[in-house]
C-alpha cells in the first residue's frame, strides 16, 4: 500500500498525481524488477550486487525524483540495495518494505539522475514528502501547489 498526493498548477491548472510506495501487485512486481536487474536492465551496479549477494534485496517503492538543476520531476523506483542483518531469514521470496528498517542494512543507495538533463536529483519518499515541496509544472514551468491537503491511500 502507498499514499497518493495530487498537485495542481497555479497558472494553467495542470494536475499531477504522485503514487508513493507499493501496490497490491508488489510480490509479482518485485520479482519482475529483480529479473530485470539480474540481466542488467537496471545497470551493472545492481546486477553485480544481486549476483554477489544472493540474500540481497532492493527497495522497489515508488519515489519522486525532483531535479535540482532543471526543476523537472518524475516517479521512479527507489532501488536502494540492502543486505539482511545477521540471523535474519527472509521467509518469502521477496522482502516486505516494512522489513527494510528493522531487518536490513543499507548496502548502497542508487544514484538517480534526471532523465531530462542528466543531473543529480533529490529523492523524495512518502515519509519525507511535504506538501510544502516546490514542484514545477511540466507544461508552463509555474509553481504547482497541493490540490488536497490530506493524502489518500492507493493500492
Amino acid at each position: 500500500m502507498g499514499k497518493a498526493f495530487t498537485f495542481q498548477c497555479k497558472n494553467c491548472g495542470h494536475v499531477l498525481k504522485f503514487y508513493f510506495g507499493i501496490g497490491a501487485m508488489y510480490p509479482e512486481k518485485y520479482q519482475e524488477i529483480i529479473n530485470d536487474a539480474l540481466i542488467g536492465n537496471l545497470g551493472k551496479e545492481i546486477q553485480k550486487f544481486l549476483i554477489e549477494n544472493a540474500d540481497g534485496a532492493i527497495d522497489i517503492s515508488r519515489v519522486l525524483a525532483n531535479c535540482e538543476n532543471c526543476g523537472k520531476h518524475e516517479m521512479v523506483r527507489d532501488l536502494t540495495m540492502y543486505l539482511p542483518e545477521k540471523n535474519f531469514v527472509q521467509e518469502k521470496n521477496y522482502p516486505l518494505p516494512c522489513e527494510f528498517e528493522k531487518n536490513y542494512k543499507v548496502f548502497q543507495k542508487y544514484e538517480h539522475k534526471c532523465s531530462y538533463c542528466g543531473e543529480d536529483v533529490e529523492i523524495i519518499t512518502e515519509k519525507n514528502f511535504s506538501s510544502k515541496i516546490k514542484l514545477q509544472c511540466p507544461n508552463c514551468d509555474s509553481e504547482m501547489s497541493p490540490k488536497k491537503t490530506s493524502p489518500k491511500h492507493w493500492d
